[in-house]
């Protein structure tokens, strides 16, 4: 995925779930955020992803994670 401020969002599974890793243009990792698998990303910000997943009766909760920088 392509960020507006021309980063590169790439989607890693581990055992805490989904990783998204940040790169910037030259393809080094400044960033991170660590949310669930299933969530769905809208928005990306400075410093916080938006995203929504449903729960188990399908009803959709918004979430909100914290890019963690310099990772």
């Amino acid at each position: 995925m392509l960020a507006t401020d021309g980063t590169t969002w790439v989607r890693h599974r581990d055992v805490e779930g989904a990783r998204w890793l940040v790169l910037d243009r030259s393809g080094t990792i400044v960033a991170e955020v660590v949310a669930p698998e299933d969530l769905v990303i809208h928005h990306i910000g400075v410093e916080h992803v938006w995203g929504v997943r449903e729960d188990a009766l399908g009803i959709p909760w918004i979430y909100r994670f914290r890019i963690r920088k310099g990772s």
